[in-house]
């Protein structure tokens, strides 16, 4: 699987689920990626050189491994799993002060490192002094 360009945005001080589904095409067949036995990493730093700001992985439950159902929703199973979830809590998002953040996304299998996205965060700042930590 090729790597992919992915940003996004987050509101300062919010609860922010953001679902992927990986999947490759064969003479327009989607062939999707089992993630089975898999850990997902997400590192996030100001900069690529910088210190790390914030780190989601599936061992500390802010990556989810799942599908996606009838209802277009993701829906954590273990069961053949293609689709991930990234979760940034109000405890963390509140604290994100930096309004541009880079971040790479890692599958890990058998300690082989294989890039599945990378790209930027903007963090939209909030007005609001009980969500947000700028005010």
């Amino acid at each position: 699987m090729e790597y992919a360009l992915y940003n996004f945005k987050i509101y300062q001080g919010v609860d922010k689920y953001i679902p992927f589904i990986f999947y490759s095409l064969n003479n327009d067949q989607k062939i999707y990626d089992n993630f089975t036995g898999t850990d997902i990493v997400m590192t996030i730093k100001s900069s690529y050189n910088d210190n790390i700001i914030d780190q989601l992985t599936t061992e500390n439950n802010r990556i989810k491994l799942g599908i996606i159902n009838s209802s277009n929703e993701f829906e954590e199973s273990a069961n053949n799993p293609y689709a991930i979830e990234i979760y940034f809590p109000h405890s963390i998002t509140k604290n994100f002060n930096i309004p541009n953040m880079v971040y790479d996304l890692f599958k890990i299998n058998d300690s082989n490192y294989e890039l599945l996205l990378y790209g930027n965060i903007s963090i939209i700042q909030g007005v609001n002094n009980e969500y947000s930590s700028t005010n």
